[in-house]
């Protein structure tokens, strides 16, 4: 309930005019983790995540941000941060030694010259949180669900980041709780019923051009059949799962034209990775469908070809469920409509979330007015 209040209050949140942040440091996107088939990319949701950024006067409590922490904030004008960009909050804690996850829309990052961001903080006048979350997610995103919560049984809302796609869970969820994921939290599929349903819409069930992407790791489990993402009949619909043999794969259309590709790798066992599958109706029908796992594209297993649109649109995407063996764990899941992302963006995707802290630096803290009154706090996901 508290963040569904404070996500309606973000919708009318500005930034907040003649802040005089204490502090700021610098940080910097490595060109060289950016993929190169584009010279820059535009509106990039860059993750900074650190367990060590040392916002903190000591390494007990206490620290540089206001009580509330809602004057960290982010810019590529100046370290006086004086026009900010767009930002998604999923954790801040400025208890003991300082840890974020925060989701920053970057207009311009470069695969050739170094980008320079600034972070700036220590303004008590700053009461209201300026990053403007649904803003952040504007590049062709339909839904990011960053699975934070807690479940412990039906009917619990699945927060959308994007502001209009919330989830619902189905099912038993005794012993799906929240868990470490890559990326803070996410959510441990462990009973059979367990599934999140996303209602259907345009923007989460599209036909011609889409993007689904997540992290996923089994846990251990033996999986034989599996569906991870989908929506729709399996003969006229999208899934993406396990299916026998094939280690990773996905299927669009009807039985006797759906596409099936399987990754390289089989990623049963207990490690993360990084699944992605891209559909354009408009490309021919070698390329239409690609799956990806670390950012290394499939081959087609099946030898079909799926046909140029989906014909089941007006079903509820499900995440999980679908099949008796889909458990495990799953983080950070998005679908973006009307655009098939490239390889490189998928690329830089990856280089981004599987090690943040070698995607970006953040500089040393420099000192640039009068600090707020030291204070200890913790919030997340907006």
């Amino acid at each position: 309930m508290k963040r569904a209040f404070l996500i309606a209050g973000l919708l009318l949140t500005s930034n907040y005019a003649g802040a005089s942040y204490g502090y700021y440091r610098t940080i910097t996107v490595n060109a060289a983790q950016v993929s190169t088939q584009a010279a820059t990319y535009t509106d990039f949701p860059v993750l900074i995540s650190t367990f060590n950024i040392a916002l903190t006067t000591t390494t007990a409590q206490g620290g540089r941000l206001n009580s509330t922490g809602f004057d960290l904030v982010f810019s590529t004008k100046d370290n006086t941060c004086s026009y900010l960009l767009k930002w998604d909050t999923e954790t801040v804690s400025n208890v003991g030694v300082s840890t974020m996850s925060v989701w920053v829309k970057v207009p311009t990052i470069s695969s050739t010259t170094d980008t320079t961001l600034y972070m700036c903080y220590g303004d008590a006048g700053v009461t209201t949180y300026q990053g403007i979350s649904t803003a952040t997610w504007s590049n062709k995103y339909g839904g990011v669900w960053h699975f934070d919560e807690t479940l412990t049984g039906a009917g619990q809302t699945v927060y959308d980041s994007v502001g209009i796609n919330n989830g619902t869970s189905v099912g038993t969820w005794s012993s799906g709780k929240q868990v470490t994921g890559q990326i803070r939290g996410a959510l441990s599929f462990t009973d059979t019923d367990d599934s999140i349903s996303i209602p259907d819409s345009p923007t989460t069930s599209p036909t011609t051009a889409f993007t689904y992407s997540f992290w996923m790791n089994p846990n251990g489990t033996t999986i034989s059949l599996a569906s991870w993402i989908g929506h729709g009949a399996f003969n006229d619909g999208m899934s993406m799962g396990h299916y026998y043999t094939y280690p990773m794969s996905v299927w669009v259309g009807d039985l006797a034209t759906f596409g099936q590709y399987a990754t390289y790798a089989d990623p049963r066992g207990t490690a993360w990775h990084y699944f992605v599958v891209t559909f354009d109706g408009s490309q021919t029908s070698t390329n239409r469908l690609q799956i990806y796992m670390d950012a290394v594209a499939g081959t087609n297993v099946g030898g079909y070809y799926p046909p140029a649109a989906i014909t089941d649109p007006t079903a509820a995407t499900i995440i999980g469920g679908g099949n008796s063996d889909t458990s495990g764990i799953m983080d950070e899941i998005r679908i973006s409509s009307g655009i098939a992302r490239s390889a490189d963006w998928i690329k830089t995707e990856y280089n981004n979330q599987s090690s943040p802290t070698t995607f970006t630096s953040i500089g040393s803290e420099t000192t640039s007015g009068t600090a707020a009154a030291s204070n200890a706090f913790f919030f997340g996901e907006f």
